[in-house]
């Protein structure tokens, strides 16, 4: 994979990826969740990894990312979680 071109991060900057991913999303196999501390920043949240998220068990995010990300956001973090993984 080639690295994404410039992202924004907010108005008036941006960051260019200089390499692309360390791992295919192949090479990851079954996601059982996704801890996502913030999705409005496309250096945290890039196009290539919203695709992946539909395909994690449970995605853990903020409030305002669950209504950001509407279906794709199962859990929405309000105060301290406790996950078991079977």
């Amino acid at each position: 994979m080639t690295p994404a071109p410039h992202v924004r991060v907010r108005p008036g900057t941006s960051s260019k990826k200089m390499t692309g991913p360390a791992v295919t999303p192949t090479d990851l196999g079954p996601i059982d969740a996704v801890l996502l501390t913030h999705d409005h920043h496309g250096d945290n949240l890039d196009d290539r990894g919203r695709t992946l998220l539909p395909s994690a068990q449970t995605v853990f995010t903020t409030v305002p990312g669950a209504r950001r990300l509407g279906g794709t956001a199962r859990f929405a973090v309000t105060g301290p979680i406790r996950y078991t993984m079977t």
